[in-house]
C-alpha cells in the first residue's frame, strides 16, 4: 500500500486525491523546522529557547487524467469541496495508519488543459495542528457474563489497534476497584508540548454524581488534577476537553441540551489535564463505581 492523501470538510465527508480523475504527487513539507536559539557558555552551548515552526505543505494535483475526461468539472467539484472553514488533511502511511492534520487553504493555482489532456496544478496548505490521532477507551461496569465474571471495555492502551478498542473478560473487577485507568501516550514531540489532550466523559448511571474529581499520576507521583463543583445527574454526562483546538467544560443533559460548567472548576486543581508520553494512570476512586467514563487521547506527531 503506498501512501495517500484525502482532504476532509467539516461535514466528515472526504475526497480522494488519489484516482485517475484527482492524482496528488510529489508532496513536499512533510518534515519538521525547529527553530532553537543558543546562549554560549565556555566551550559549550546552552539552549535558550526553541521554537516549532509552522507546516505548509504543497501538493500537485492532476485532474481529468482518468474515465471522466472532463477536467474543468473535477477541478470546479474539488473547488466546491474545499470551500469550507474545517478542512483536514488525511494522511494514510503504510505500518502506521491515518492520521489527521488541520490546514487552511492558501493557495490553489488554475491554469488550462495541457498537450496531455489534463489540468495540472498545485495546492498549498497551511498547517494549524500537528498530525495526530484520537485513541480511546472506556470504563463501564457491566452485569456479570455466565462463567466469565464481569466484562469491562479495554482500558490498557496497549491493547488499542489504531483507532479501534477491544474489549476483554476479567474474573475480578481490579479497574473498578483500583479506582483507575491507564492511557498511554505515544506522542512525538521533539520538546515541543506540555502533552497530549485528553477529553473526558463522565455518565451518571445510578446515581447523582456530586462534586467529581480525578488525579494524573505517573510512575506513582501526582503530576496533574482537575474537578468540577456540579452534580451529574443520572443519565447527564460530563465532557472536559483540554484539547487547545476544542476547549470545553461542559454538562450534556439526556435530551442533548448543553451547560456551559466551566465556572465551576475546582481552581484548588491544576485543571484541564494534557497526558505527558507514556504510560499514566487516571484516578477516580469510588466515581468509577458511580459512572460510565469514556476517555480519548489525541496521539500528535510533530512529524511522521
Amino acid at each position: 500500500m503506498a501512501r495517500q492523501f484525502r482532504l476532509q470538510n467539516s461535514q466528515g465527508k472526504l475526497i480522494d486525491m488519489n484516482t485517475d480523475d484527482l492524482f496528488s504527487y510529489s508532496p513536499e513539507g512533510l518534515g519538521v523546522n525547529i527553530s532553537n536559539s543558543y546562549y554560549g557558555s565556555d566551550i559549550n552551548f546552552m539552549l535558550q529557547s526553541a521554537g516549532l515552526a509552522q507546516n505548509v505543505i504543497k501538493l500537485n494535483l492532476m485532474f481529468g487524467g482518468g474515465v471522466s475526461k472532463n477536467p474543468y468539472k473535477d477541478y470546479n467539484d474539488f473547488v466546491l469541496f474545499i470551500d469550507d472553514d474545517g478542512l483536514k488533511l488525511q494522511y494514510s502511511v503504510p505500518g502506521i495508519g491515518e492520521l489527521l492534520r488541520d490546514v487552511r487553504i492558501k493557495e490553489l493555482t488554475k491554469s488550462e488543459i495541457n498537450a496531455f489532456q489534463v489540468i495540472d496544478e498545485s495546492l498549498t496548505l497551511e498547517c494549524t495542528s500537528p498530525w495526530y490521532q484520537w485513541v480511546t477507551g472506556s470504563v463501564t461496569r457491566y452485569i456479570d457474563q455466565a462463567g466469565d465474571g464481569k466484562i469491562f471495555s479495554n482500558v490498557d492502551m496497549d491493547n488499542n489497534d489504531g483507532f479501534y478498542v477491544h474489549d476483554f473478560a476479567f474474573e475480578e473487577d481490579y479497574t473498578i476497584n483500583s479506582g483507575q485507568f491507564s492511557i498511554q501516550n505515544n506522542s512525538t514531540y521533539f520538546g515541543m508540548s506540555i502533552g497530549a489532550p485528553l477529553e473526558l466523559k463522565i455518565t451518571a448511571i445510578n446515581m447523582p454524581i456530586v462534586n467529581p474529581s480525578w488525579e494524573l499520576y505517573k510512575d506513582g507521583v501526582m503530576l496533574q488534577s482537575d474537578g468540577y463543583y456540579v452534580t451529574i445527574p443520572i443519565g447527564d454526562t460530563l465532557v472536559i476537553s483540554s484539547d487547545p483546538t476544542d476547549l470545553r467544560a461542559e454538562l450534556v443533559h439526556a435530551d442533548g441540551t448543553t451547560v456551559n460548567v466551566y465556572q465551576n472548576q475546582n481552581m484548588a486543581k491544576t485543571n484541564f489535564i494534557r497526558v505527558p508520553k507514556g504510560i499514566t494512570q487516571i484516578k477516580m476512586g469510588d466515581l468509577l463505581k458511580q459512572a460510565k467514563v469514556e476517555f480519548r487521547v489525541k496521539n500528535e506527531y510533530v512529524i511522521v
